[in-house]
């Protein structure tokens, strides 16, 4: 791969944030983001950008749509994209200027800003900062207060769990001191804070979980309970992974296949190209990948997501590089969308195939409707005047 090609490949590489593994941004005004935070106990982020600015393109491209970035963004904020020069960002520009692209800002549901951040961010920075920013508002201190001065109401123990978890700091400890007295699990309080500690697969708060899975069930639905579960398990499994543990690598599929049979082949092929990527192993890589997309149902939705990781982890990977583009092509075929085609455009590019790229790039064009990310018409634009020249 010749230096222009990878720069353009590592400039622009995409994928939809609709799709799961990055950041869902919020597909309304900016109130409407306020009464959606005030109301799910999140805060805003917006990500305040310049269609002409080059860090505000790669932190959309190689930033917003990481797995890892989208799970825990996903989970805290309601994300919201701010065009500053145009629409409502003119507005939006008035109650907080920005002078500097990209620049990040934290806002709570009263639209007080909590924290700024200018420039762009790397995957693990962007993380930090909203870290950062929960811990500014962290509450877990004042429920701690009345916890160390000895009240155990299960609502008071509920929302302290529930505030340690929001900041990211152990809750397991307390869970397990309240489980420990008060073990009357048809109380619905009780269940509460059973359902809020299992926070990883290796605990005895989710074997007590999985005891009382079908009064859960119950009270919070089947489908809840399910996702309780596989958060479990990929929370062991990414601990395995930061710790080097085959202990808890196989803790952690081994729950899976007992407790979610119907998911456990593809958490043990996601957890092969979770390895694959800690390890920069592009030969386990290539084995995972075929398992994780047929898992998930081999969809175009799929396909692409694969093509995107496999790209994003394994450039200076022939091989990989190659798989990534069939995977990019049969999405792109399956469901010719914008991402998709786009996607398939870049990584025809980046394999040397610039003819068919420069087809697919047009044809990625015409799929931009008139309320689309004006960032996305100029990455068009600059990958064909690449292509071109």
């Amino acid at each position: 791969m010749n230096r222009f090609i990878f720069t353009t490949l590592a400039l622009l590489l995409s994928v939809s944030v609709s799709v799961a593994q990055g950041i869902e941004f919020f597909h309304g005004s900016y109130d409407e983001a306020l009464a959606s935070a005030e109301k799910q106990g999140k805060l805003v982020f917006v990500d305040a950008y310049a269609v002409w600015c080059g860090p505000c393109k790669r932190m959309s491209n190689q930033v917003f749509p990481r797995e890892d970035v989208g799970a825990f963004f996903n989970e805290n904020f309601v994300a919201l994209k701010m065009d500053m020069e145009r629409g409502e960002g003119k507005l939006f520009g008035r109650r907080f200027p920005v002078s500097s692209y990209p620049t990040l800002l934290f806002i709570d549901s009263n639209g007080e800003l909590v924290q700024r951040v200018i420039g762009a961010q790397s995957p693990e920075n962007l993380i930090m900062q909203g870290q950062l920013a929960l811990r500014k508002t962290d509450k877990s201190e004042t429920f701690a207060k009345r916890y160390r001065e000895g009240d155990r109401d299960p609502k008071l123990v509920l929302k302290y769990v529930e505030s340690l978890n929001k900041a990211g700091k152990p809750s397991l400890a307390v869970a397990n001191e309240f489980l420990r007295d008060n073990t009357d699990y048809a109380n619905t309080d009780v269940q509460a804070v059973i359902f809020e500690g299992t926070q990883q697969a290796d605990s005895r708060v989710f074997d007590l979980f999985i005891e009382q899975r079908k009064a859960l069930e119950a009270t919070y639905g089947a489908a809840a309970v399910q996702d309780k579960i596989e958060a479990a398990c990929e929370r062991t499994m990414k601990n395995a992974l930061t710790y080097k543990s085959e202990t808890l690598m196989d803790e952690a599929t081994s729950a899976m296949t007992e407790h979610l049979p119907a998911k456990a082949k593809a958490f043990k092929a996601k957890a092969d190209m979770a390895k694959a990527k800690n390890s920069k192993d592009s030969g386990l890589a290539f084995k995972a990948a075929k398992k994780v997309v047929l898992a998930d149902g081999n969809t175009p939705t799929a396909n692409h997501a694969m093509a995107v990781e496999l790209s994003s982890y394994f450039a200076d990977q022939p091989k990989a590089m190659a798989l990534a583009t069939k995977f990019a092509g049969t999405a792109a075929k399956g469901d010719p969308s914008f991402d998709h085609l786009f996607t398939y455009a870049q990584l025809l590019a980046a394999t040397g195939k610039g003819k068919k790229a420069e087809k697919q790039a047009e044809q990625a064009m015409q799929k931009l409707g008139e309320n689309e990310d004006p960032r996305r018409a100029a990455m068009v634009n600059e990958l064909l005047e690449q292509l071109q020249g």
